[in-house]
């Protein structure tokens, strides 16, 4: 229902929240518009940045990495196995009351927002939950499609030519689904 919603409705930045929704894992779409419909109806305004990473950006962020390593200069390396690569993850920025939420922001913050309760209301992992890194404008799919299922699929993905993870079932790895 939250889903449909999105796509009746007007929402903020709505064309291109559509546009990295559209590049997601088909099986992860719908959660991500009952995200940002969850967020409205609690008056915060999301936008989308990034969702499904194909193995040509993965390369060209892990490039960028050790250009910066090289250079001297502090930089956090990119998973070889994130959720992104999948299509299974999406990073954003929260609009509260007018305020942009930074990934700066305390973790006190970003709680008092209420986005993390309203991710997890929606089985989501927050990435602000995490020691290391702190990455509170993260969420992913890790509840529903475990680390075996991910890393099976970026594995078939980065095998086969031609071939992106997006595109690949879960089903493929999965006989039951979770309860």
């Amino acid at each position: 229902a939250l889903a449909a919603r999105f796509d009746t409705e007007d929402s903020y930045n709505k064309a291109a929240n559509s546009a990295r929704i559209s590049i997601a894992h088909p099986e992860f779409q719908n959660h991500i518009k009952a995200f940002i419909i969850k967020c409205k109806d609690n008056n915060i305004q999301i936008q989308i940045n990034s969702t499904y990473r194909t193995k040509a950006e993965q390369a060209e962020l892990i490039r960028k990495h050790q250009a910066k390593k090289a250079a001297g200069k502090s930089s956090i390396a990119p998973s070889t196995k994130s959720y992104h690569l999948v299509g299974m993850a999406f990073d954003f920025n929260p609009t509260v009351n007018g305020k942009k939420i930074l990934s700066t922001k305390p973790k006190a913050d970003w709680i008092n927002s209420k986005v993390p309760a309203i991710g997890k209301s929606l089985g989501l992992e927050w990435g602000g939950n995490w020691k290391s890194p702190y990455d509170p404008i993260h969420f992913d799919f890790r509840h529903t499609v475990n680390f075996s299922v991910k890393n099976k699929m970026i594995t078939q993905a980065y095998s086969t030519p031609n071939l992106e993870a997006t595109q690949i079932p879960t089903s493929t790895y999965v006989t039951t689904k979770p309860t």
